[in-house]
């Protein structure tokens, strides 16, 4: 799958894709994390039109998708290249975003070494993604009664007219894959546990809806159809 191409073809629409409730739902439990834990010399992987670009000092996005980096609006440097091959030298940054979609996309395996090799001794990553849970569940009880099989891990979809397909984690597979990496989870979190997330809808969550998500913070976080996750190299 040729995701340069359906990124750059993307990129007319991604913005005001983004301004959904559920993006927005995103950015209000990632920003803090972000802030808290990203410093240093940072590298924003994926960083598409540039989103967290402005919220950081002494920060380089990157993406595969010219188109997408045409539309950054920053004053901090960019440049074009692959999450599977990183163009800077070993030890070069103190901290790494990651954020959704992009572990989801592409050879995740190759793009967590990437991040390991570029990394200083007690760098951080600060990485969000798609889990095994987003998908058509019901309830929580419904989730609880799913088994997770090889043919739960692939989701395929549609966005503008483009055909896509997401690789989906479940919390130990993401936490295996990092540690095999020399990585130890610091922090977790998730969210859309009760709440479906309604992705390209800008229809408003209704009363109902947002009580639900404010409810999700006394229920068991593995079950977030997105996972915030924060790793620290040895």
């Amino acid at each position: 799958m040729n995701f340069r191409r359906i990124y750059n073809r993307l990129s007319r629409t991604y913005d005001m894709r983004h301004t959904s409730p559920t993006t927005l739902e995103i950015r209000k439990k990632e920003i803090p994390i972000v802030k808290r834990f990203a410093s240093g010399r940072i590298l924003d992987v994926g960083c598409g039109t540039g989103f967290h670009l402005p919220l950081l000092k002494n920060i380089t996005g990157m993406d595969i998708s010219e188109g997408m980096l045409r539309l950054v609006k920053s004053e901090n440097p960019v440049l074009q290249a692959s999450a599977e091959r990183i163009p800077f030298k070993d030890r070069e940054f103190d901290s790494i975003l990651c954020m959704f979609s992009v572990l989801n996309v592409c050879n995740h395996k190759e793009a967590i070494k990437e991040m390991q090799r570029i990394l200083k001794p007690r760098g951080i990553a600060i990485v969000s993604v798609a889990s095994i849970w987003d998908r058509d569940y019901d309830s929580l009880d419904d989730k609880k009664k799913v088994r997770q099989t090889k043919e739960m891990k692939n989701k395929g979809f549609q966005i503008s007219g483009e055909d896509m397909e997401m690789y989906l984690f479940s919390k130990d597979e993401l936490v295996g894959l990092f540690e095999d990496s020399g990585f130890s989870l610091e922090l977790f979190d998730s969210l859309f546990i009760l709440q479906k997330p309604r992705w390209g809808d800008l229809t408003r969550f209704s009363f109902r809806e947002k009580m639900r998500l404010r409810l999700e913070r006394f229920y068991p976080k593995g079950y977030g159809c997105i996972y915030l996750m924060v790793f620290r190299k040895s």
